[in-house]
């Protein structure tokens, strides 16, 4: 009896384990066609349920301009709160917070304290960005660009289509790019798309063209590892164009923490020089 019942439930967990990405392939084994709202769902559904993220001694490597550095840092999101991230070469250079109003940098060369507003990072990563923004990028989220007020909502004005195996989620439909390569058409429309892996209903891309500005973004999502929360990306790329300027981001996240009771503080000492750039100041 306790064979038979063994049995059953390791065939019902395989069933059950497959039937959340079986259902959505033919029997040919092609991907399903599904509403928007049921791919937006479904990508919700797999949004991993935190308190906070901690990426212990990460590494990466960019290129901004002239600019070529390997780093290394740790990284603690506590969700919408704040971002606190420490970057290391030889020792640390910098100390960075986000949050919802703020960007705060410490520099530690030149014994400085930055204060300022987003616009702080638009130069550097040539869109416009805020904290919602970056922590949804880090917790590999859907959000909706341009900045709005409510994420949800702009979220579900996106369109889906078929892609070769995978779900595309696009803010503009595709006979409108198609009418943007007439030479009469006028206007600065953006595209923002993510690229969905049906299996597990994680974004692995995330592409934004502004056509007025010809500004690029690239984000690609690899090496997913199964967690106790969920799957996570432990490879993040970033890649931007505008113009002849170009930048490139590549982070390795090796240890991967969610909920720890570890911290990352963020003191500004009475000796450093204060430079406060917030515009209503």
């Amino acid at each position: 009896m306790n064979i038979r019942l063994i049995f059953f439930l390791f065939v019902s967990l395989i069933l059950f384990g497959c039937s959340s990405t079986t259902k959505y392939y033919n029997n040919k084994g092609e991907l399903r066609n599904i509403s928007d709202a049921r791919l937006i769902n479904s990508v919700e559904n797999e949004f991993i349920t935190c308190d906070n993220l901690l990426l212990k001694r990460f590494k990466a490597d960019y290129i901004i301009g002239d600019d070529n550095k390997s780093f290394k840092g740790n990284l603690l999101l506590t969700r919408d709160s704040s971002i606190i991230v420490s970057i290391t070469l030889v020792k640390e250079w910098f100390r960075i917070k986000l949050s919802p109003d703020k960007v705060e940098i410490l520099d530690r060369r030149k014994r400085e304290y930055i204060v300022g507003d987003y616009s702080l990072l638009w130069d550097k990563f040539m869109i416009e960005i805020d904290y919602n923004i970056v922590q949804s990028i880090i917790l590999n989220e859907l959000y909706a660009y341009p900045i709005v007020a409510d994420n949800k909502d702009g979220i579900k004005k996106y369109k889906h289509y078929l892609g070769d195996e995978v779900y595309l989620l696009k803010s503009l439909k595709n006979r409108h790019v198609s009418r943007m390569n007439k030479p009469n058409y006028s206007g600065r429309p953006i595209m923002h798309e993510f690229t969905v892996l049906p299996e597990i209903f994680k974004v692995s891309q995330t592409y934004l063209h502004d056509f007025g500005s010809d500004t690029k973004l690239n984000i690609e999502y690899s090496n997913f590892i199964e967690t106790g929360k969920g799957f996570y990306a432990t490879e993040l790329s970033l890649k931007g164009q505008k113009s002849k300027s170009e930048f490139s981001i590549n982070l390795q996240f090796n240890d991967v923490e969610f909920d720890s009771e570890s911290n990352i503080g963020f003191k500004v000492s009475s000796k450093y020089k204060v430079v406060n750039l917030l515009n209503d100041n």
